[in-house]
């Protein structure tokens, strides 16, 4: 028996079902519990209701019947307390959908595909063909509190809606869509968020692992941007980068197909008439990445593929796509570029997870004076066939030779590699990124490298190693 003194607040572990095509009047809701998923169908009062609980709070607090909350309580979405417990939730509805709206924070976007009548998110690594017979389905939305996601909302149901929700995710357009908004709000989703402004000035600003945002000349551009949950509350003093913050882009630059530079949930945060430039490969192969195809299923409408050297003019901005040589297990032939943008007031270089090729830091040494270089410091070395759970090679095995499986390779520059590269390049400073430096990246079994060690192995020579902070922007002395 609940006593009327009781508090209730929305229980953890909720999973949402929208589908646009049924309308926004009922809910699926699956509460997930020990042994068993409870299943109840939800109103659209109930579900705005459950929104509002954040906090514990008793009926009347709530201006709802004791009965009512009972019988949430029973369908297992509400808890009740005694007293009044400390452990709160976030979210609640809007009074009014106005102002510059945005899924709120620590809401993490994940893409759904469809693939034989099922639902499920992006395969890591899609080889070509992979994606032949698989359309975008919708979202998964997960609310991240405490490092843990508290609450699930999967909205999904035709290709129409689907391309409708992708679009939403990058720019929520209430006159365009006034109902899955408002559904979206019900769910207390939305919060009023202005974008930052872009910076004043030419700049360089880390967005965590191999992401980079680059600014002069009133023209953007981001690098490999990745998608890391934002959890609120946090255990961490250092959060990632706000994906809300990072505005138009002239343009989004891959290095290459991995899913962490790659990042399909960064991506379909990104309005699709942004072009998106991508390594072109010299001949298609079996185990190729099949970058083209995951952006097609993302809607974009204009994929740039890069040759080596290409330079691609934005503005006064110039990108010139450069060899990248490394973490191809051999095979040698996998589409890939590293990175350096140019223009009169700041030239960066990115050379991501790449081993050193020394002719093209001689070309771009002598075609450039690189203000900033930012330099892969994971240091990550495997075999070719490591045991499960210890590396990623096995992605490759098929077609790597069976005497060439137990030999152990180096993928990427560790410290003392980038240090070395830093001098070659003739740098004027350099920042060691692609391999954590912050709590919410987990390094790979063999990742070693530390900005700080660059650091040291720099430190009282020509390069300068400046330390970055996630979304602070670096500019020129």
């Amino acid at each position: 028996m609940i006593p009327d003194t009781a508090t209730f607040r929305r229980a953890e572990g909720l999973w949402f079902t929208l589908a646009p095509c049924r309308g926004f009047d009922e809910v699926l809701v699956v509460a997930q519990r020990q042994g068993a998923d409870v299943r109840t169908v939800l109103t659209r009062a109930q579900v705005r209701l459950l929104a509002r609980m954040s906090a514990w709070r008793t009926a009347g607090e709530l201006g709802v019947t004791h009965a009512e909350l009972v019988a949430l309580v029973d369908a297992h979405v509400v808890f009740w307390a005694r007293g009044r417990p400390h452990q709160a939730l976030t979210g609640a509805p809007l009074d009014a959908l106005d102002g510059a709206l945005a899924l709120r924070g620590n809401v993490h976007v994940r893409p759904l595909i469809a693939q034989g009548g099922q639902l499920g998110p992006f395969p890591h690594l899609p080889r070509l063909g992979e994606l032949d017979a698989v359309q975008l389905a919708g979202l998964r939305l997960e609310v991240v509190e405490w490092e843990t996601v508290v609450a699930t909302i999967s909205i999904a149901c035709c290709r129409a809606h689907a391309a409708v929700v992708r679009d939403l995710a990058a720019r929520l357009d209430v006159a365009r869509e006034p109902e899955l908004v408002a559904a979206l709000d019900d769910l207390g989703l939305l919060e009023r968020h202005a974008p930052r402004a872009a910076a004043t000035g030419a700049a360089a600003t880390w967005l965590g692992h191999a992401g980079i945002l680059y600014e002069a000349r009133g023209v953007r551009l981001a690098i490999d941007p990745p998608a890391f949950p934002r959890s609120e509350p946090t255990r961490h003093g250092v959060r990632p980068f706000d994906l809300r913050d990072l505005g138009d882009l002239d343009a989004v630059l891959i290095t290459h197909g991995d899913t962490d530079h790659l990042d399909p949930s960064a991506l379909v945060q990104i309005p699709r008439a942004t072009p998106i430039v991508i390594p072109r490969a010299d001949a298609p192969r079996p185990y190729h990445v099949d970058l083209r195809r995951v952006l097609e299923l993302l809607g974009f409408e204009r994929v740039i593929e890069a040759d080596r050297w290409a330079r691609l003019p934005f503005g006064d901005v110039t990108v010139i796509a450069a060899p990248y040589v490394g973490e191809d297990w051999g095979l040698g032939d996998l589409p890939c570029r590293t990175y350096a943008i140019t223009s009169p007031d700041l030239t960066i270089f990115a050379n991501a997870d790449s081993l050193t090729d020394e002719a093209t830091a001689d070309r771009l040494a002598a075609e450039l004076a690189i203000d900033l270089a930012f330099l892969g410091i994971g240091g990550a070395a495997e075999s070719h066939a490591m045991p499960p759970g210890y590396g990623y090679g096995d992605f490759y095995l098929p077609w790597i030779p069976a005497e060439r499986h137990d030999e152990w390779i180096l993928h990427c520059n560790g410290p003392r590699e980038a240090a070395a590269l830093a001098l070659r390049l003739g740098a004027r400073a350099a920042f060691g990124y692609a391999a954590g430096g912050v709590p919410f990246y987990t390094l790979a079994y063999t990742d070693r490298g530390t900005h700080a060690e660059l650091a040291a192995l720099l430190a009282g020579g020509p390069v300068e190693a400046v330390t970055l902070e996630v979304g602070v922007p670096w500019r020129l002395p």
